[in-house]
């Protein structure tokens, strides 16, 4: 694996002019007057441009359409009155024949939450929607899209699952260090143990078939495998 060295340069208000690797990749940067809302983003090959991204925004210095030169380009159409004045209403993908790849519509709760996305194809024919419910500090608790319908706990970690496709829900458990110990597919009971540096030592599953890890002292990483039947044993 390969190393090398960056060399930036910053104006004489902290903003990032450019970045140049000693390998022959770099990147320049310009700025929207003295804001540090970025205008464009160009990679450089050897000093040569080989990819530049732009940026537009309206008066009040929202972001309105995102350029990458050559390829598509992004616009954001948004909200012109109160409630979420100038949240993103609708974002419209194009390529560079001004052809419509995808547009997505955003439908906010009473806090500003995206409660709700209509996704629309390169027709312009709606393909699907994604609904999301939060709580009353705006954590998200349900999400429903075209796959599945999920719920997650206040740390923002999926604990149920049920996709569509066959309607077994998923179910997870979590323990007082966020992780996964318990893992419930239909009537398949997965279980997981840990050790003091959070490594997984075991895991269980729904036949009770156990695999062990064992991690080197110093850097954590597996150093032994051992998979039913005991004659399986990967040596890392």
């Amino acid at each position: 694996m390969g190393t090398f060295s960056i060399r930036r340069t910053f104006t004489t208000r902290g903003r990032l002019l450019r970045e140049e690797r000693d390998d022959g990749l770099g990147t320049e940067y310009t700025y929207l007057g003295n804001t540090r809302f970025l205008t464009s983003k160009t990679i450089l090959d050897e000093g040569r441009p080989i990819r530049k991204t732009t940026y537009l925004y309206d008066e009040a210095n929202n972001l309105i359409k995102e350029a990458e030169e050559g390829q598509t380009y992004t616009k954001y159409i948004l909200k012109t009155q109160e409630p979420h004045l100038h949240r993103i209403q609708w974002q419209e993908k194009y390529d560079w024949e001004d052809e419509l790849i995808h547009k997505t519509h955003f439908t906010y709760d009473n806090y500003g939450n995206c409660s709700k996305e209509k996704h629309f194809g390169s027709d312009g024919n709606l393909a699907y929607s994604v609904k999301r419910v939060y709580d009353a500090c705006g954590n998200l608790v349900q999400e429903t899209n075209q796959l599945a319908s999920y719920q997650y706990d206040r740390r923002g970690r999926c604990i149920r699952e049920i996709p569509f496709s066959n309607k077994l829900s998923i179910d997870r458990i979590f323990d007082d260090k966020g992780r996964l110990i318990h893992i419930k597919e239909a009537d398949h009971i997965t279980c997981f143990t840990y050790n003091a540096y959070d490594d997984l030592i075991e895991k269980t599953d729904y036949l009770g078939l156990k695999t062990n890890y064992t991690y080197h002292p110093v850097h954590h990483k597996p150093t032994l495998i051992k998979s039913p039947p005991n004659l399986a044993q990967d040596d890392l």
